[in-house]
């Protein structure tokens, strides 16, 4: 991380025209993952999403369906990214280490949105037909699904 920081410096021009680098350094800091602090709490958090969400989420099923991210939005430059327009289930699963698939869902005006699939631990070929399926019956139905989010708004 420490050369990306330099390269970043080097190349501050083009690197930091919007932003800076503050999460890299405040993450060099840390110690990295080797840090006790950092290797508790990530326990903790994957044990978490494992066993609180994942597991009684799934329960007896191979695979559970969640809506994907929101559709694209533009980026603000001095506030930020309105960041609520993300999946949970999509976070949950990622932090769980378990296998994700997204299959188009439909368009939002005119921005792609998903539909998640979420499987099992070392069952991604049963996550993969699973998400062929929901794309066959899609297809098959000519089913162009309209999902309708409140875009993010100032204020």
């Amino acid at each position: 991380m420490q050369d990306v920081v330099d390269f970043e410096n080097a190349h501050a021009d083009v690197e930091h025209r919007y932003s800076s680098h503050q999460h890299f350094l405040a993450a060099l800091a840390t110690g990295g993952t080797a840090n006790a602090e950092y290797v508790e709490r990530r326990d903790r958090v994957t044990n978490w999403s494992v066993r609180d969400c994942l597991e009684k989420g799934l329960g007896g099923d191979d695979v559970v369906l969640a809506p994907a991210y929101a559709p694209a939005w533009k980026s603000d430059l001095v506030l930020g990214d309105p960041g609520a327009w993300y999946s949970p289930g999509i976070s949950v699963a990622a932090v769980g280490g378990w296998p994700i698939a997204t299959v188009p869902m439909g368009l939002v005006e005119g921005l792609p949105v998903g539909l998640t699939l979420i499987g099992k631990p070392h069952a991604e070929w049963q996550l993969l037909e699973a998400a062929r399926q929901v794309e066959a019956v899609v297809a098959a139905r000519g089913w162009t699904p309209r999902p309708t989010f409140r875009q993010p708004q100032r204020g």
